[in-house]
């Protein structure tokens, strides 16, 4: 999907015991989010990890605790991608229009 980033091989296999790779496929398509230009890509690659997650929470990842460390890194890594997806989706976005019909002083205020 992105030419700039490789995603893990590791993640074809959805080991949801193997948390180095789990680590590193959310960094993926963190950094995949963050490059996105266009809605479009957004999409994709929120596509492309909701598949992913599914494909995990198949194998158990969801019944699995993580550590406090790898809880830690994992929030960040998704904070970091819904702070990228967020921007992303409010630059593209048609502001509301103004209620009070624009002008030099339009609602009388």
């Amino acid at each position: 999907m992105v030419a700039e980033l490789t995603r893990p091989a590791c993640a074809d296999k959805a080991d949801a015991a193997d948390t180095k790779c789990a680590l590193a496929t959310m960094e993926y398509y963190s950094a995949s989010m963050c490059i996105c230009k266009d809605k479009a890509c957004a999409d994709h690659v929120n596509g492309d990890l909701s598949k992913w997650g599914m494909a995990m929470a198949k194998q158990g990842a969801d019944e699995q605790k993580p550590g406090p460390d790898v809880a830690k890194k994992s929030a960040d890594i998704m904070n970091k991608y819904v702070e990228c997806m967020t921007k992303l989706m409010m630059d593209g976005a048609t502001p509301p229009p103004d209620p009070c019909g624009g002008g030099a002083d339009p609602c009388g205020g």
